[in-house]
């Protein structure tokens, strides 16, 4: 059976300016699939080329340049952010990554994404980041407010950094090994795809947060387990006594002896981090 050209070209016109409408203000390389689409799409297998144009050459998940994680999309993802691909090259059947890491290369057939999650780390902006430390159950909460305050302050003294305090609650309490663990939850300036300043400033964040405990006498220290030595298998549970009492003093700051610190008394443990001001592009 013969088709006439001029039909065919008049039948896929509609599906041409459509497609090259929703294209408008991407980028380079999406128009330059857009050309080949047309150039296809002009010969008598229309639908072969409505296939091709349909499942390769429009889908626009991800750019040249950009930071990917592929993950399955029946799990979750990891909340301190995902491994990263760079995206070097995307053709007809394949695309090349990079591994940001490592930076070695790997090649994924296009048809294998499409049962994945892709994350983009360049369309994921104002990146979010989770802080956990421990403290010991004799800690005060009023230790614990203080501190709260403490990190409250580090973050608006570093408004090119961070927006804001997102959180900072409770989430595990383990009374067998006598801590409880606490959660603290930041909004960052940068995306995920400029990953560098934001390990950076979760680093600072972590160690301040780390300095800030000692100088409160909150630091968490695990208690001694009782290891059995003996050869009958019998332990004499006495021996541990002393030094379980010791710890439980030194938690409680030697005592009745505590010393009030409020959040203005950290101010120079925040000194010790700089306020980094944000490059301009």
């Amino acid at each position: 059976m013969y088709f006439n050209p001029l039909i065919i070209n008049l039948v896929t016109l509609p599906f041409l300016y459509s497609r090259i409408k929703l294209l408008r203000g991407s980028s380079p390389h999406i128009r330059k699939k857009t050309v080949w689409c047309v150039m296809i799409v002009c010969y008598p297998r229309v639908f072969i080329a409505h296939i091709l144009c349909s499942h390769f050459l429009f889908d626009t998940y991800t750019d040249i340049g950009d930071r990917i994680a592929t993950s399955n999309p029946k799990s979750d993802t990891n909340v301190n952010g995902s491994p990263t691909w760079y995206v070097d090259s995307v053709t007809l059947f394949t695309t090349t990554v990079r591994f940001a890491t490592t930076n070695e290369t790997a090649t994924y057939s296009n048809g294998s994404l499409a049962a994945l999650r892709i994350i983009n780390a360049n369309r994921s902006p104002k990146a979010i980041i989770s802080v956990l430390i421990k403290f010991g159950l004799e800690t005060p909460f009023t230790k614990i407010t203080v501190f709260r305050t403490a990190v409250e302050n580090f973050i608006k003294a570093r408004p090119r950094e961070w927006i804001s305090l997102v959180g900072f609650r409770a989430t595990r309490v383990e009374a067998d090994v006598g801590y409880i663990e606490y959660k603290i939850v930041v909004q960052h300036r940068e995306s995920w795809q400029n990953i560098g300043p934001v390990l950076q400033s979760k680093a600072d964040l972590s160690s301040f947060c780390l300095e800030a405990t000692k100088k409160l006498d909150m630091k968490y220290e695990s208690p001694p387990m009782p290891v059995n030595l003996s050869t009958s298998g019998e332990l004499d549970m006495n021996l541990f006594q002393g030094d379980g009492n010791n710890l439980l003093r030194q938690r409680d700051g030697g005592g009745d002896n505590v010393q009030s610190v409020s959040a203005e008394d950290l101010q120079e443990v925040a000194n010790l981090f700089e306020i980094r001001k944000k490059k301009r592009r």
